[in-house]
């Protein structure tokens, strides 16, 4: 009779465990997917109920344009991508983070009507916050005669120098010194960094003009940032902002949410699950990334959001593959088989494997 009891208890509390992730995944399918032309994926979300916590509430807002764009109150910036966590990263690293691009301002000397005039601003500050720089920016210096360096990272100096050379002709996409200069930041820059610019210049009739220092993604789409004329200071200035990529996780704060995600904990090639999480430890936040298994595909952060892939259909090259085998390409779950009508001899190295075919 105890027994019964207790199976009654178990299978009643999992009922309600069912039941309330029904009703939540219910509740999150009325939720905007979008701002705009944004993609809003959860744990971020527009509205009460959509988002994990306020440090990933997104407010959805009118721009002077007319637009909708995203803006996130937490950290003050208009978001311009979010991304879930890289699969492929994650299995190559021991880390794994989703991406946070938003629009910052830039530092500048000289670029108004009064040539003294100095925009250094506040430094970028997301402590109290999940979200750390990414190692994946660049430290641009754009304009003549300065150096440009980064604060509020020591013991570590990062900085260059930014001349202008008359003998010296340049293309408009290149930052090679001559009137644009750049450099990698540390690859744990963390949640605070600033960025200071003085004259190197002892001649001061000499003409200093419009100067510009910012971090910044763009560089890593050359494609995109071909069309910037990056040794113009005054072309950045005018547009008044610098993409910054952050990067984010949940933090070891949320773990009942971390647990109800069904993720496995830790990386395995054999491992069955949709989706699996990494620990993330740095000197600011202990946290947890997750994505989606090789094999499938969606939204870990959400309850059966990681969906299988049909890798016969996705990826020609199996199906095409199989059949030049004579075989029949099979999907299975986060997989592929090739499936043969009869004995077939594959050669693998110096053996033979033989293939059974139902």
């Amino acid at each position: 009779m105890r027994c019964a009891l207790l199976l009654m208890t178990h299978l009643a509390l999992l009922l309600v465990l069912i039941l309330a992730s029904e009703n939540l995944t219910a509740s999150r399918s009325s939720c905007p997917s979008h701002c705009g032309n944004i993609l809003i994926p959860y744990p971020f979300g527009i509205g009460k109920g959509c988002y994990l916590n306020e440090w990933f509430a997104i407010q959805c807002n009118n721009s002077t344009s007319g637009e909708l764009v995203p803006y996130l109150p937490i950290i003050n910036k208009e978001v311009v991508k979010i991304s879930l966590p890289d699969a492929n990263t994650l299995f190559k690293t021991t880390e794994s983070y989703g991406s946070l691009r938003v629009k910052t301002n830039i530092t500048s000397m000289g670029c108004s009507n009064s040539s003294d005039e100095t925009k250094f601003g506040e430094p970028l500050n997301f402590t109290g916050t999940s979200f750390t720089i990414s190692r994946f920016n660049t430290f641009q210096a754009i304009g003549c005669n300065y150096k440009a360096t980064l604060t509020h990272i020591e013991p570590t100096v990062v900085g260059c120098i930014s001349t202008c050379e008359p003998r010296k002709i340049g293309d408009h996409t290149s930052c090679r010194g001559n009137k644009c200069c750049q450099v990698d930041p540390p690859s744990e820059i963390g949640q605070v960094v600033g960025i200071n610019m003085e004259e190197i210049s002892s001649n001061v009739t000499r003409k200093r003009g419009c100067r510009v220092a910012f971090l910044t993604d763009e560089t890593q789409d050359p494609l995109a940032y071909r069309e910037a004329k990056v040794t113009d200071p005054k072309w950045f200035y005018d547009r008044q902002y610098a993409i910054l990529q952050l990067r984010w996780a949940i933090p070891m704060t949320n773990l009942s949410f971390i647990n109800s995600m069904g993720c496995k904990m830790g990386y395995s090639s054999s491992s069955v699950s949709p989706c699996i999480c990494m620990n993330n430890t740095n000197n600011q936040i202990s946290s947890v990334g997750c994505a989606c298994h090789k094999g499938y595909t969606g939204n870990p952060y959400i309850l059966g959001g990681c969906k299988d892939i049909d890798e016969c259909q996705l990826d020609k090259g199996n199906y095409e593959n199989c059949r030049q085998q004579g075989g029949t390409c099979v999907n299975t779950q986060g997989s592929y088989q090739c499936v043969f009508k009869k004995y077939k001899t594959m050669p693998v190295t110096m053996d033979y494997v033989w293939v059974l075919v139902c």
